[in-house]
């Protein structure tokens, strides 16, 4: 007779390796950034959005960026904080961001935390011969989470630093929803 107990095995492997990621911090890191790299505008918070159709971004030189695709929190994650900022990132430059400290003054512990975000390159548009790149880090361990002008990710307790691999500078909208796994 099978059993069921993949899943089981499955789940507790991946919430061990969420814990021993997430240790050794102890929640209070600051933002850091490259030289040439600083972030344009403030986070801002509002009602969480259902993920949007994908639509045709116009293309035509002058065309406007379309804004960072909305982000979801998976069921079973409590909205803390959501937002958007802009970064601007200098050629070959790169700037850091911590969902921890974005999650503001309701940030579970860094074991809790799960941190959805896009990004969409905004300058220059369309983002032609632009290569960003986005990763995470924790412990010393680095994860590529994505690349390209645009995406979305999800991750836990990591840094997540965008990489501008290009010979232009660029502006990127970052969007993001912080929350904490209930149980």
């Amino acid at each position: 007779m099978r059993t069921r107990m993949a899943p089981v095995a499955l789940v507790l492997a991946l919430s061990f390796g969420l814990l021993a990621a997430c240790g050794g911090g102890n929640g209070n890191e600051e933002p850091t950034s490259t030289p040439g790299a600083e972030a344009t505008g403030e986070p801002t918070s509002g009602p969480t959005e259902a993920p949007a159709e994908p639509t045709e971004a116009p293309t035509e030189p002058g065309a406007e960026a379309p804004e960072a695709a909305p982000v979801a929190l998976d069921p079973g994650v409590a909205p803390v904080e959501e937002g958007s900022f802009d970064l601007a990132i200098a050629p070959h430059g790169s700037s850091e961001i911590d969902p921890l400290a974005l999650a503001g003054d309701n940030a579970p512990a860094c074991a809790g935390l799960v941190f959805a975000f896009s990004w969409q390159v905004q300058d220059p548009y369309p983002p032609d011969g632009v290569q960003l790149r986005v990763t995470g880090t924790r412990m010393g361990a680095t994860v590529d989470l994505g690349e390209g002008p645009s995406g979305t990710s999800s991750i836990g307790c990591f840094a997540i630093a965008f990489i501008n691999d290009s010979d232009v500078a660029v502006t990127v909208q970052i969007r993001y929803a912080a929350g904490s796994i209930e149980g």
